[in-house]
């Protein structure tokens, strides 16, 4: 090692980012030891000891001089850390955290660097199948909420409106667009928000109607039953209520 323990405090704290491939750097980028796993870049150490770092760069970045800046970008600001792709020996590509820290010996004088990769494919491919999976439950819902002859809205876990059906935009008198994003307590008469607000915490299940009274865009009240279900996908929670009208709402309102 090319300087006393105690005067690396950036190594140390790398060393401690659970990573899959660290390496120490010269200060023109060679890599002067290697401690990664084969199976992330392909490279054992004497197959990368002493060959430049950009050696794990895309062609396309290295052609830009990236290796080199990243560098400079990390003796500047005392540590470097991106999300980018990079190069295994085989050519394929991956996408890393990549940490990059400078080692300085007790005079300030650089002594080389530390690197840090850490493979995020499969946290990645997980994410994009967890999306995947969120859009195909959300357009089910929004199936669902175009479909049915009750008003159905939807509700973020927030209370807030994400979508209607025309049915609800029938019976409140009211154009989606109009209530989209506002709380549902604002079409509920106020008696009822403690109702609403226990109803959606205790998540009440599908079909368990509770009878509240509705605002018509007019003003006037009219008496509704309102039932809310819940699906939770990807940590996130839609609230589904349907809406039912009692009686004849125009009739409630004259």
């Amino acid at each position: 090692m090319y300087c006393d323990e105690a005067d690396v405090s950036n190594e140390s704290d790398l060393a401690a980012i659970p990573g899959d491939a660290r390496a120490v750097l010269d200060p023109q980028g060679q890599v002067l030891a290697w401690d990664g796993n084969r199976g992330i870049t392909g490279y054992g150490p004497a197959e990368i000891l002493g060959q430049p770092v950009a050696r794990l760069y895309t062609p396309e970045d290295s052609a830009i001089g990236k290796p080199e800046s990243d560098l400079a970008a990390a003796l500047r600001m005392g540590r470097f850390e991106e999300t980018g792709f990079r190069v295994r020996k085989d050519g394929t590509r991956f996408r890393a955290l990549v940490n990059l820290a400078p080692l300085q010996d007790g005079h300030g004088r650089l002594m080389g660097f530390v690197q840090v990769l850490r493979d995020l494919s499969r946290s990645i491919e997980a994410e994009e199948h967890l999306q995947a999976h969120e859009a195909q439950h959300r357009s089910l819902v929004d199936s669902l909420v175009t479909t049915v002859s009750d008003a159905v809205v939807t509700l973020t876990d927030g209370s807030s409106i994400r979508s209607v059906n025309t049915a609800f935009e029938t019976l409140f008198g009211r154009d989606a667009q109009a209530v989209l994003g506002t709380n549902i307590k604002t079409l509920i008469a106020s008696d009822f928000h403690g109702h609403i607000e226990r109803d959606l915490r205790d998540a009440w299940a599908a079909g368990t109607a509770r009878p509240v009274a509705g605002l018509h865009t007019d003003g006037s009240h009219f008496p509704i039953e309102i039932a809310f279900g819940q699906a939770t996908v990807g940590g996130a929670t839609t609230f589904v209520g349907v809406i039912r009208a009692v009686g004849d709402p125009a009739r409630s309102r004259g």
